[in-house]
């Protein structure tokens, strides 16, 4: 391990090297690589720290300069001018940065709890960077850090046997520190794929603290919220005005390069798990945050009918998920959405995605007792259970999420099918769930 510092004095590719080794046998030997970590990820936590710019005086016409120390090869690069001074990176310096910053946060992913003595440190190098500017690389490392060191610090304690409220306590601090500026390094990134990454993110740290039970209002402010409300607004604002731009081009392969692009990049539809997480954990608090800031673009995604099936998937799953969590104040989108799923059902060439989608809503807002006219959705959906193929593999999510929405109407509206039998149109609901196989 001393080969590191000398390494690590002179430079170059092969300190590099050895430290992306050390990460892939973390990587393999897990719990018994700790004992390593003294050596290594104290120059890696200097690294990260450099600041690689710097502000001069602007009387060197030069706009690059060249300097070698080692075997590295330095090159600073004027950037700006502000009166008589002017920023320069060091372009070494930013590499060394942003690969520290990386292997970090791969060490911590690898490790987890044997990493939480370091994870506080890490946390404290990381923060600052999560609104770094000069290298998007950086700030995105420091963004993936979040979620990552939280699971360092739940597994490390749990490994420690620490009681439950230590864990709560420990983790309330971690997400207290980080989220502020975290969500402030969503606002920052203009690229939808890595700001998915970011949406997924935040889903994972939600996501712990549901598993934990934490109450959120203890270190998540309403201010916090919103503005992660906004960033839902704004990421759907910036699909429905690239659809418009795509459209004005008249080009069909743009048309379709855009939809397979979109569908890619927002993948596993990581803007309604956002919902669905904060609904769940602030309740109706979200709901009227949700309603001021969120849910006019939430609809143009759902009317809009010249959009793609996935903007109408998005937008349904989105109020779904509203409804699901939001207790009361959310019964107001009930109408709304099922009148949108009663338009899905009755169309012959609605995707299966969006059946599923409508199929979903309907049993959600059975279970919230949101549903009237038990007796015409049961026949909407023992329809869509019929339908011709409604058994092949294309078309089976769509058929088992039409015979859940059944079997909940059938336990949560028990009166109207009552009422529904008596009149002489029954529906076998295990007959309709043997026909899946």
């Amino acid at each position: 391990m001393k080969k590191i510092e000398k390494e690590k004095a002179l430079g170059g590719v092969s300190y590099n090297f050895m430290m992306k080794l050390f990460n892939r046998l973390s990587e393999v030997l897990e719990g018994d690589f700790v004992r390593y970590l003294q050596h290594i990820i104290p120059p890696l936590i200097k690294s990260a720290q450099l600041n690689p710019t710097s502000m001069s005086d602007a009387k060197d016409p030069d706009e690059i300069g060249i300097s070698c120390q080692g075997s590295v090869i330095s090159t600073s690069v004027h950037l700006h001018a502000f009166g008589s001074k002017k920023i320069s990176v060091n372009t070494s310096e930013v590499e060394e940065k942003t690969i520290a910053c990386k292997l970090l946060v791969s060490y911590a992913s690898h490790l987890e709890g044997g990493f939480l003595e370091y994870a506080k440190t890490v946390t404290k190098v990381m923060k600052p960077l999560l609104e770094y500017k000069c290298h998007h690389n950086i700030r995105r490392s420091a963004a993936e850090s979040v979620p990552v060191l939280l699971r360092c610090i739940v597994s490390g304690l749990r490994g420690k046997e620490a009681d439950k409220d230590a864990v709560t306590n420990a983790v309330s601090a971690y997400i207290k520190e980080v989220m502020m500026p975290f969500v402030r390094c969503m606002e920052i990134e203009d690229e939808v794929e890595p700001f998915t990454n970011m949406c997924g993110y935040l889903v994972q740290v939600l996501e712990c603290v549901d598993e934990l039970k934490i109450d959120a209002c203890r270190f998540i402010s309403e201010d916090m919220v919103r503005d992660m409300a906004q960033q839902i607004t704004n990421a759907i604002s910036e699909r429905i005005l690239r659809h418009f731009n795509q459209e004005e081009l008249g080009d069909d392969a743009a048309a379709e390069e855009y939809s397979e692009d979109i569908e890619a990049e927002l993948a596993d539809n990581v803007l309604s798990d956002i919902v669905s997480k904060l609904c769940k954990l602030f309740g109706s608090r979200f709901v009227e945050i949700f309603d001021k800031v969120c849910a006019e673009q939430v609809k143009e995604l759902v009317d809009q009918s010249q959009f793609v099936d996935s903007d109408h998937i998005l937008g349904l799953t989105i109020f779904t998920e509203v409804i699901r969590y939001g207790q009361k104040l959310a019964a107001k989108y009930t109408s709304f959405v099922l009148k949108t799923c009663q338009q899905v059902l009755q169309k012959t060439d609605a995707s299966d995605g969006l059946r599923q989608s409508a199929a979903y809503a309907i049993g959600i807002c059975s279970d919230q007792q949101l549903l009237s006219d038990a007796d015409q959705w049961l026949k909407e959906l023992k329809h869509l259970v019929d339908m011709p193929g409604s058994r092949e593999d294309d078309h089976v999510l769509a058929t088992e999420n039409a015979i859940s929405a059944i079997g909940k109407i059938c336990r949560n509206q028990s009166k109207q099918i009552e009422d529904w039998n008596k009149k002489g149109r029954r529906l076998d609901s295990n007959a309709a769930l043997d026909q899946r196989h």
